[in-house]
């Protein structure tokens, strides 16, 4: 299996983003993990490739399922309008372009 890396943004956020954030993940703190869409954990992260000064920061995992749903196409444009606007590399955003989406009513 091939290794990619992994590219995100990283933003300063209050408490109360964090749990809003973590409603829209699908994670709630003190649930059994196998009933959370996705569990967050600390890891250090490398801001702009910086090895010298890794920060620490919440980062949310996706929960694997047995039989994962394809993400929709609204979701696939946003990953891939983010990676234009942060200017992630272009084999990065070459990847996402090529993630498979659910279709609706026969339509992606």
């Amino acid at each position: 299996m091939q290794s990619l890396a992994v590219w995100r943004v990283v933003h300063d956020i209050t408490e109360d983003d964090l749990e809003h954030l973590d409603t829209e993940e699908g994670f709630r703190l003190g649930r059994q993990m196998a009933a959370n869409s996705n569990v967050r954990k600390q890891r250090q992260v490398h801001c702009d490739g910086d090895l010298e000064q890794p920060i620490l920061a919440w980062v949310y995992f996706a929960n694997p399922q047995p039989n994962p749903s394809l993400p929709n196409a609204a979701y696939k444009k946003l990953l891939v309008d983010r990676a234009k606007w942060w200017r992630f590399p272009e084999d990065y955003q070459a990847e996402l372009e090529k993630i498979q989406v659910a279709e609706v009513d026969g339509l992606r």
